[in-house]
């Protein structure tokens, strides 16, 4: 078995199955989970109502992207030095998260932080981060927080600039098309009329 996670190269998290550590195997669980119920729904179009495509999709979306997350913590980590907009984007994080705001000198106070510091400095930031308690891990973000505005976590603004993604098109596309395969399955059952086997 390997002694890193497979995804986020964590050594501080005991690894599972698969090579995934206890964190990344549940969100890739979730993954999966979605993208097997999905599958079933395109070889099964009448089952569309029972599975909800678009929710579905919303959350393998939000699986991957903790994924993501779990990655850029750990890379952080393994750095020899943390860059200070890494460690901007958690000051900013728990800042938002903490409905408050960030001075607008913290760039360059970050920048005149020697790279021991800002190495112990990430750690001990990201310890408080991954302890917030939330439904979903919080993101990291690099955008000024507003004071007394609450973005849950970072999810706002990622849903906000997913949505004008080229991946949230095709999402919405793949959408319509197992709603157009549902709507025909319908009619099939319909034009067969009652009694008919199926």
């Amino acid at each position: 078995m390997a002694d890193t996670c497979r995804n986020c190269r964590s050594r501080r998290r005991s690894i599972k199955t698969r090579d995934l550590c206890s964190k990344c195997l549940y969100w890739q669980g979730r993954v999966e989970d979605c993208s097997a119920k999905l599958e079933f729904v395109r070889a099964h179009p009448e089952d569309l109502r029972k599975y909800r495509p678009q929710l579905l999709f919303s959350r393998m979306r939000k699986a991957r992207r903790v994924l993501e997350e779990l990655r850029w913590r750990e890379e952080g980590l393994h750095a020899d030095k943390v860059d200070a907009q890494r460690l901007e984007a958690l000051v900013c994080a728990l800042a938002r998260d903490c409905r408050s705001a960030v001075a607008a000198s913290t760039s360059t106070l970050v920048e005149k932080v020697s790279p021991k510091s800002r190495r112990q400095m990430y750690e001990v930031l990201l310890t408080i981060v991954e302890n917030c308690p939330s439904r979903w891990p919080n993101l990291h973000s690099l955008e000024r927080p507003i004071k007394g505005a609450y973005r849950y976590g970072g999810w706002s603004e990622w849903s906000e600039e997913y949505c004008r993604s080229q991946a949230f098109s095709d999402e919405c596309k793949m959408n319509r098309e197992l709603e157009r395969a549902y709507y025909a399955s319908r009619e099939r059952d319909d034009s067969r009329g009652p009694g008919h086997p199926t």
